[in-house]
């Protein structure tokens, strides 16, 4: 009993002092078929450098352009700052920590399917929040009808052209 009893207060020392590897999501980001921006929070649960918050979300078509911008306003008792954000791995954050610490996603093309946005930070103190919002701009795909449209003029161009030409080489020129 007194081995089992030293075994759960190590357990639970060790889970006192690491460090918060992932913080709380207060809000995720829900982005469904056809809406294009969401709005999106989270919060420390302690102080101190290295809390994580993980957002996934789902696209079911490619963008043309996705922006994103975090931001937390400073207070004399707490205070939050970004030590990185990255977008599927990639750093596209430009990242500006003070009184408003703010990381803004530079324009980038995300195709269809997961992705996963990571928000790294320290805090000054617990439940200090953030928050963000994502929008996306989705590429314009023509309807079959303009493709029809399109291949249809092209074909009655062309067909102009040609009897123009064929015209332009029977025609004869008298001079008087």
């Amino acid at each position: 009993m007194n081995k089992q009893l030293r075994a759960a207060v190590v357990a639970l020392a060790a889970l006192g002092l690491a460090p918060a590897a992932n913080a709380t999501v207060v809000e995720g980001i829900q982005l469904s078929s056809g809406d294009w921006f969401d709005h999106f929070e989270g919060e420390s649960t302690s102080t101190g450098a290295g809390q994580i918050d993980l957002f996934t979300f789902n696209l079911d078509v490619a963008s043309s352009f996705t922006t994103a911008l975090l931001t937390s306003v400073a207070n004399p008792k707490q205070d939050l700052e970004f030590e990185s954000v990255d977008l599927d791995g990639v750093h596209f954050f430009t990242i500006t920590n003070g009184f408003l610490s703010k990381a803004e996603l530079n324009p980038v093309a995300l195709a269809a399917g997961d992705h996963v946005l990571r928000v790294k930070y320290s805090s000054t103190a617990a439940k200090v929040t953030y928050a963000g919002d994502i929008t996306i701009n989705p590429v314009e795909v023509p309807a079959p009808t303009s493709w029809a449209v399109m291949f249809a003029g092209i074909g009655g161009l062309g067909f102009t052209m040609r009897r123009r030409m064929q015209t332009a080489k029977t025609t004869r020129v008298a001079f008087a």
